[in-house]
C-alpha cells in the first residue's frame, strides 16, 4: 500500500521536540471554519474514493490482524486521504459537511482507524453510524489519555484538557496523531496535541500529504517558554513578527527543513498558560490548508 509522502520529516522533528477568513454561509452554520481548504480538488474523486475505500477495507480485513504497529501510520493516511475526499466531493456537490444520507463506508473507515490507534476516530465513527444504515460496531478503540475528553460533536471533534483548562473543536475530517502529557514535561506542566489536515496534492514533488498542526500548551514563564520553543522549532529569531492571530503574541515563519517544506509558529500566553502552534506541510499542502490552521488557532479556547 503506497505511503502519502511528506510525513517522515514531522517525526524526525517530534524527536528534536520531545528532547528539550470569510467562510461560506452554509458551512459557518456547521462549523466555524473557513470552506477553502474543501472547495479544493480532493486528491479522489467520488468514484475513485469509493474505490479505493472496497479496497482497503478488504486489505484490511486480510490482513489487520498481521500489521506491525510501524505499519499503522501509513494505512491511517490512507484511509483519511479516502475521507478526506469523500467529505470534499460531498461539499463541493451539496454545501454539505456530512451528507443528509450517510454512506455506510464513511462510519467503518473511521472504525478502521480507531482501530488503527486514532484518537476519536472510532468516536467519529459511531456518531455518523447513527445516520446511516450501518449495523457494523465500532470495535475497540484506544482511549484519551488520563485527563483529556475526546467527544464527537458533528461535525467537530471536541478535544479538551481537563488538567490545563483548555479546549479546541476540530472538523471532525481531521486525523488525531498525539494527544497527552508532553514527554519529559516535568510534574505534567506540558501537553501536546497533533493534528492533521485534509490531504492535498503538491506542487513541487510528486505525491500528496497532510498538513500538520503541532499544538504545545504549558504553565511555566512566557519569556522562557518562547525562547524554547523557538529553539526547539528550529525557528529564526530574528524573524519574529507580531502575530494577527493571537493579540501579543509572536510569528514566526519557516524552518530548517527542505527547500519544498514550509511552516508558520504563533507562540503567545494569557498569563497563566503558555501556548505554541506551529504548521507545517509540503508545498501544495501547507497553501491549500493555511486557512484552517488559521481558524485552530482561532477556536482554542483557555
Amino acid at each position: 500500500m503506497e505511503k502519502p509522502k511528506g510525513r517522515a520529516l514531522w517525526f524526525a522533528l517530534l524527536n528534536v521536540v520531545f528532547m528539550v477568513f470569510t467562510p461560506n454561509a452554509t458551512l459557518a452554520a456547521q462549523l466555524p471554519y473557513s470552506d477553502g481548504a474543501l472547495q479544493r480538488p480532493p486528491v479522489m474523486d467520488q468514484s475513485e474514493a469509493l474505490v479505493h475505500s472496497v479496497a482497503v477495507n478488504n486489505w484490511l480485513n486480510s490482513n489487520f490482524e498481521g500489521l506491525a504497529e510501524a505499519e499503522y501510520q501509513a494505512v491511517v493516511e490512507r484511509l483519511y486521504a479516502i475521507l478526506g475526499s469523500m467529505v470534499q466531493n460531498e461539499y463541493q456537490s451539496s454545501g454539505l459537511l456530512i451528507p443528509e444520507s450517510v454512506n455506510p463506508v464513511m462510519p467503518l473507515l473511521f472504525s478502521w482507524a480507531g482501530r488503527l490507534g486514532i484518537i476519536g476516530a472510532s468516536e467519529v465513527g459511531d456518531a455518523l453510524r447513527a445516520q446511516s444504515d450501518s449495523v457494523t460496531s465500532s470495535g475497540p478503540a484506544p482511549e484519551p489519555p488520563p485527563g483529556f475528553e475526546v467527544t464527537a460533536e458533528l461535525p467537530h471533534l471536541r478535544i479538551a484538557s481537563e488538567s490545563l483548562g483548555w479546549q479546541v473543536s476540530i472538523p471532525y475530517f481531521f486525523m488525531v496523531g498525539m494527544v497527552g502529557p508532553l514527554p519529559n514535561a516535568p510534574e505534567r506542566t506540558a501537553e501536546i496535541l497533533m493534528v492533521s489536515t485534509l490531504h492535498a496534492p503538491h506542487l513541487e514533488v510528486e505525491g500528496h500529504s497532510q498538513a500538520t498542526i503541532l499544538l504545545v500548551v504549558d504553565k511555566t514563564d512566557p519569556s522562557q517558554f518562547e525562547a524554547n520553543w523557538v529553539s526547539a522549532f528550529q525557528l529564526d529569531s530574528n524573524a519574529r513578527n507580531q502575530s494577527d492571530l493571537v493579540g501579543s503574541g509572536s510569528v514566526y515563519p519557516g524552518l530548517s527543513l527542505p527547500p519544498n517544506m514550509h511552516s508558520e509558529a504563533h507562540i503567545w500566553s494569557n498569563g497563566e498558560l503558555s501556548f505554541a502552534a506551529l504548521y507545517s506541510g509540503v508545498s501544495g499542502t501547507f497553501e491549500a490548508n493555511h486557512d484552517h490552521f488559521r481558524d485552530f488557532v482561532r477556536n482554542l479556547v483557555y
